[in-house]
């Protein structure tokens, strides 16, 4: 099926979300993340595919449809978001995939640009494509962050073994991965301090994995500062709000969801 069917339903797809059609372009992009899970990603990432995401994103409508569809894609790319989304088989269609392709695709499907086009002050207004974006934006991230680890880890052996050449291309797209990464934490950080605990949730298993860079010194060095404001941000999401009912008899389901994640954000703090 993979061979002989795909190709042609993607086609279809694509004929799909060009034609302008709302109604049918809205199902289109409603059922391709499940497919997306296991069929050749290289068919949805074309650069056709990802103008035509970018395109599409522009649209308020179609906005929600395209982030699921990218988060699906951009899953497939990291070993950590693999776990983080109970992924069994995107593992198999991404194998073989090394770390510069991967960084090549967040790069043409323009990610990072599609990202920070967003008003982050207008998430509030819509809550269920609030969430859809953090999902999207961790996943993101956590694909930069897999690469940067990976990367790091490859260059130091090969400086090691004197191996110059390799070392300064992974060196290069080490930087590059880490470059982009920096340049999505500030969305990353605001998106941990929204007051949307879904939307906050999302993003804070990305900083759970983030924090253990910092026990390399040359890396901790070059982000003390992200600490400090990471650190800020949990320390105000974790206020108590005027109206909170701390007698456990009259408390709500609300309220006991909130001191879980209060417990969850302040565990997480310690490891910081």
């Amino acid at each position: 099926m993979r061979l002989d069917c795909i190709p042609d339903i993607v086609s279809a797809w694509f004929t799909i979300l060009k034609s302008g059609h709302v109604e049918l372009t809205l199902f289109c992009l409603k059922i391709m993340p499940s497919y997306i899970d296991w069929i050749d990603i290289a068919l949805v990432t074309s650069d056709d595919f990802a103008k035509l995401f970018f395109s599409l994103f522009s649209f308020e409508k179609f906005k929600e449809g395209v982030t699921d569809c990218l988060t699906t894609v951009c899953s497939i790319l990291s070993n950590f978001v693999t776990i983080l989304f109970e992924i069994t088989l995107k593992q198999i269609v991404c194998k073989g995939m090394d770390q510069q392709n991967k960084l090549n695709l967040i790069v043409k499907l323009q990610l990072p640009q599609l990202l920070q086009s967003v008003k982050l002050d207008s998430l509030n207004e819509d809550d269920t494509f609030a969430v859809n974006f953090s999902s999207l934006t961790q996943a993101v991230a956590c694909a930069l962050l897999d690469m940067f680890k990976q990367l790091y880890q490859s260059s130091k052996i090969q400086s090691k073994n004197a191996i110059k050449k390799e070392n300064n291309l992974e060196t290069h797209q080490m930087m590059q991965a880490g470059q982009i990464l920096d340049s999505l934490l500030p969305i990353l950080v605001t998106l941990l301090g929204d007051e949307n605990d879904e939307v906050s949730s999302n993003v804070l298993a990305f900083f759970d994995l983030y924090v253990s860079l910092f026990k390399v010194k040359e890396i901790f060095d070059s982000r003390s500062q992200q600490l400090a404001a990471l650190l800020e941000v949990i320390r105000t999401k974790c206020r108590y709000t005027e109206e909170f009912e701390f007698d456990i008899s009259k408390q709500s389901e609300y309220e006991a969801s909130i001191l879980e994640y209060r417990r969850v954000l302040l565990l997480f703090s310690f490891s910081c």
